[in-house]
Order: structure tokens, then sequence, then C-alpha cells
């Protein structure tokens, strides 16, 4: 589910290049590139090449097939490389580390826009759980109030992904909603000094990448250092977990607005579940401290709560940008939406069962969170709860208790059988078995099991498959349908719950 880096167009003279990344300059500074590439296989003529440097692959090898293809310029911190240009007679700037410049430039094409353009509101989003959900649904939120809105595209939040996300903005957007992400001490400080947001929203918390954060709290210093990096003005919010304490230090000294999402009536935004409707969606309410608002009722077709707090969260940006008349046309934008590929999207599976598809990543809490809304499912339908589970990863020394912890949750669903996919999920399954209450079966991978599983299923039946994005759990669907579709000639589709 990697997303592609897209093309964009977007046009630097190489003096702004030199500038904005403090870098030495070779070739006229009035040459103008169109495009910046990091790919030389899909490098468009007239584009800027920047050659980083990686643990398998280094750009600087590719450079001649750049210039072959048309780059009219390269970004380059190799000094052999800066030798062979030169005597070539091609223009090139050269940097200390062409990644920390390919960040410094998006940085200068975000505030020439905010200066030039339209550009008045730039969000982030950090955090553990949902922040793809999230984007999503705040660039909806900003969309149906009539604001041009850029999205970062699909999950691409890293130190490459997030810099080519906004070189994809033009004069004409007025919002960007950008997603962060990281799995190592300091990623989103230097994230967000790229971005220089003007809202920052942080999701759930949980234990994700521990393995190198450390502990849940180094998860909340991680994620909630980017309330540090919102600029001063009367654009600036924070939005946040209210009922999320590990970030009450993180918020206590910023001067910028506060949007509290949770459950307590203090909350600037307060929501309850109120559980599956006759119509298969989950409804939730939410009310507002400090707006003359009626309470919204909302009907989402998208998991339980996590899908009420992300709610929560994109109404909280409405109100924000929007004040009170935004919120009835937010909460519209919300109804409308579907779930995203692999995060909760409901599918006709084999023997007319319901395949819940959480596959694209998982940890500790959204794993709770998609049993209770499962269990509510298949209740529902009066049907069975089925749980297909794989390894949660880079845990680190949490790895133990955390698989200890899912093993009970999975045991107080009430799942009828309980499919534990990887060595780190023997541990959740050995405590399953402890507990008694459910059947269980266990397997290395996805494969293993289709037979198995298809043979268990009744029609009724909702099943639950999630796991880390490293295993790759979304394999096992299609494996369902196609042994499905020889026995029965039947066809999956996503289907509303």
């Amino acid at each position: 589910m990697a997303t592609p880096i897209p093309q964009n167009q977007v046009s630097f003279d190489l003096g702004e290049v030199a500038f904005a990344t403090k870098g030495h300059l070779v070739g006229p500074r009035e040459l103008r590139t169109v495009g910046v590439s990091t790919d030389s296989r899909t490098l468009k003529e007239g584009a800027l090449f920047v050659a980083l440097v990686g643990k398998k692959h280094d750009g600087h090898a590719h450079l001649e097939e750049a210039f072959t293809k048309g780059a009219r310029a390269a970004l380059i911190s190799s000094a052999d490389a800066a030798e062979l240009l030169r005597s070539r007679g091609l223009p090139f700037v050269r940097v200390g580390c062409t990644l920390e410049a390919l960040g410094q430039l998006a940085a200068f094409h975000r505030e020439r826009l905010e200066k030039e353009g339209r550009l008045r509101w730039v969000i982030a989003i950090s955090g553990a759980i949902g922040k793809t959900t999230t984007k999503e649904m705040s660039a909806r939120v900003l969309e149906a109030l009539g604001i041009h809105t850029l999205r970062s595209p699909g999950n691409l939040n890293n130190r490459v992904g997030l810099p080519m996300s906004v070189f994809l903005l033009t004069a004409a957007h007025e919002a960007a909603v950008l997603e962060l992400g990281s799995n190592q001490p300091g990623e989103i400080s230097k994230l967000a000094s790229t971005l220089s947001p003007h809202v920052a929203i942080v999701t759930a918390l949980g234990a994700t990448h521990t393995e190198a954060l450390g502990s849940i709290e180094g998860v909340a210093e991680e994620e909630g250092s980017l309330f540090r990096f919102v600029r001063n003005g009367p654009f600036s919010a924070l939005i946040y977990g209210g009922d999320e304490p590990l970030l009450r230090p993180q918020v206590a000294a910023s001067a910028s607005s506060h949007f509290r999402v949770g459950h307590e009536p203090a909350h600037e935004v307060c929501f309850r579940e109120l559980g599956l409707g006759s119509d298969g969606r989950f409804h939730c309410e939410y009310r507002f401290s400090k707006a003359q608002s009626p309470p919204l009722r909302l009907r989402l077709a998208m998991l339980g709560r996590a899908a009420s707090f992300n709610g929560g969260l994109a109404l909280a940006l409405a109100l924000h940008v929007g004040g009170v008349e935004a919120i009835q046309r937010a909460g519209l934008a919300l109804e409308a939406m579907k779930a995203l590929p692999g995060r909760g999207r409901s599918i006709k599976g084999p023997k007319g069962a319901l395949l819940v598809d959480d596959s694209y990543n998982a940890s500790r809490p959204s794993i709770e969170n998609a049993l209770n809304a499962c269990s509510e499912l298949a209740r529902a339908r009066k049907g069975r709860l089925v749980v297909v589970l794989g390894d949660v990863l880079e845990l680190g020394p949490c790895e133990e208790g955390e698989h200890r912890l899912i093993g009970e949750a999975v045991a107080r669903s009430g799942a009828a059988r309980f499919f534990a996919i990887g060595e780190r999920m023997q541990v959740a399954a050995q405590i399953v078995r402890h507990l008694g209450a459910t059947q269980v079966f266990e397997a290395k991978d996805v494969e293993e099991i289709k037979r198995e599983l298809v043979d268990f299923l009744e029609p009724k039946d909702v099943v639950l498959i999630k796991g880390s994005r490293g295993m790759r759990m979304e394999r096992l669907i299609p494996l369902l349908v196609e042994h499905d579709r020889a026995s029965n000639s039947t066809h999956a589709h996503e289907v509303d719950p």
C-alpha cells in the first residue's frame, strides 16, 4: 500500500535553490527548473533532480540518466559528483545533505506561497493512530466550507514524502492538510520545521514504534513535539485529545487556541458514541462547550470510537476555521465519507460474510477499538465475530506485554474464532486459550488459513482483518475471494455494514 510519489510542476530558479538550501551554486542563477524529482526513472524534462542518499541507493549514481532524460539541474552532496558535473558544464547546487535540503526547499516553497498566494491555512497532523483518516476528514471539512485544499496523497508522511507533497501546492490553494509520520525520535520536529503549521492536530496515542521511541511516554513526547512548531498568530490552534494526560505538558506553554476533543463535557468538542444504528452506521453525538450550537448527531460509515474521535478533531478544525456556522456543513461532509481502503472498509466475503478490512496498520488501542466495533456489528447482523490478527511490529520491550493485552481483548470480544498470524501473535493466542472462551488457530502467514477460515464461515459472520503494515494482512482478502469464487462463483465487493 505504499503511495507512489506524484509528479509536481513546482518551479525554482537556481538562485532560489541555493538560497533555500544554503548550498554552493555552480551555474547560472536565473536558470529555472520545473518540477522536483528524486527518481530518475520518472523524471520529466526541465526538472531539478535531487540525488538522495539512502541505505540501499545513492541518487548520485543516476545523475547521468537524469540529465539524459532532460533534468535541467541537480541538487547534490557528493564531491565526486560535483567534479563530474563541473567537467561537463552541467548546473548544480551542492549541499551537505540532500535529504535536509529537500525539506528546506519545501519550506521555502510553502513560505513564498503564503506571502504571494492565497495560502492561509497549513494544518499538520501527527499521532500514533488515525492520522490518514483524520487528514481525509479534515480536508473534506475544509472543502465543504469552500476552501480549496491540498491533502498529502496517501501515506506520504516521511522526510521524502512530506516535501514532495508540499511541492504539489500551487498559488490556487488556500489550505494544506499534511500528515507527519515518525518511527524515530526527532522525526516529527524535522518534518514540522518544514511546515511551520498554523494548526497542529495530534490524533490518538498508543504503543506504536516503541522499539525506537521506548515507551508510550516516548510516543507522546515525539508526536506532541509538533505543537512547538505552530506559528503564533490569529490562525494558530492546537487540536488534540483532551482525555490524554500525556499531552498536557506539551500544550501547557502554548498561547495558541486550544481545542480539546473527548468525552468530558468541558472539552471544546465533547462526543459520545450512540452505537450501531439500524442503517448499519455508527451513530455519535457532538457538543461544543464554547459555541452557541445545538448538539450535532452524525451517522458515520466507519469503525466505532476511533471514527467518532477523528471526526471530533475534524469538527474542531471546522469550528476554528469557520466558526459555529461551519459545524453543520462539516457534519454533512463527514457523513458522506466512506471508510478508506485498509481502514475499516466493509467488503462482501465468502458465503455472504462481511469482511472488515482494517489491515493497513495496527496497535493495541486500534485493535481494541476495531474489536469493539466489529463485535457490535456482528450482534446487529445476528452473526459471529471472527478475528484475524497479524503481529504488531516495532514494539521493542513492550512487545510481549502488548500482545498479552491483545489476547485479553480478543477473549473479551466474544469472538467465535481467533486466527493468530505470526510469531508475536502466538502470545495473544496463548492468552485466549488460557481464558478458554474462543477457538484458536495459529499460522505463520495468511495463506495458511484461507481454507480453514472459509470452511468455518457462516453467512452472517463478521471477519475483522488487522495487523501491522509489515504483515501485509490485506493479502488475505483476494485469497478468500478467489477461494470462494472457485467454490461458488461469487464475487466480493465493497458494501455498507
